[in-house]
């Protein structure tokens, strides 16, 4: 394997080891119940899910695995150039790559408007990543999370739909990084 190559999957495992021990992934592998109970006259009862601290905290290792760094998702797709890379670790980066891009751009059931368009998982992530999380100035994607903010039963939906991508997210990564720590005893041997 290319030394480059061996370079990149140290740092991918590296972030995903951070990643898999964040606070957000071990309260879902725990509790895996994320609900939310909304009164009428009351408005939230309850909401069961990780703590916002804990979101914007993996927040930041979702963002790096789908950027376009060298130890992004699509980053890794550089691997696919090294002859020394087994077959075995470039198809199930592929199929990962595929299902998760799939599952991504899949509709969700909530529309823009009364019948309006459908709202991808893809997209309500980009909106609490970067109006919520990392891009707080007015921005376009800030107004719209501000928007779903005011209506607490669409609200926390989408927010759900938030977290279930992330939670997707790790057990991408995690499956990829299976293979990466073969490819690392493989080359080894």
């Amino acid at each position: 394997m290319k030394q480059e190559s061996l370079s990149i999957i140290h740092l991918f495992l590296e972030k995903v080891e951070e990643m898999l021990s964040e606070e957000f992934i071990k309260s879902l592998e725990e509790n895996s119940t994320i609900s939310v109970s909304i009164n009428s006259k009351k408005g939230l009862t309850e909401r069961i899910a990780p703590s916002s601290t804990s979101i914007k905290a993996v927040a930041t290792n979702y963002r790096i695995f789908t950027s376009a760094e060298n130890i992004s998702i699509r980053g890794l797709g550089k691997l696919l150039d090294d002859p020394d890379i087994s077959l075995e670790w470039k198809k199930t980066y592929q199929d990962v790559r595929d299902k998760l891009n799939q599952f991504l751009d899949e509709e969700t059931g909530f529309h823009i408007g009364d019948g309006g368009t459908p709202l991808t998982r893809r997209y309500i992530v980009d909106i609490f990543i970067n109006g919520w999380i990392f891009h707080v100035k007015d921005s376009d994607k800030t107004k719209v999370y501000r928007e779903w903010k005011e209506s607490p039963l669409i609200f926390y939906g989408l927010e759900q739909v938030f977290i279930t991508v992330i939670y997707q997210l790790s057990g991408a990564v995690g499956i990829i990084a299976g293979r990466c720590r073969e490819e690392i005893m493989r080359s080894a041997e």
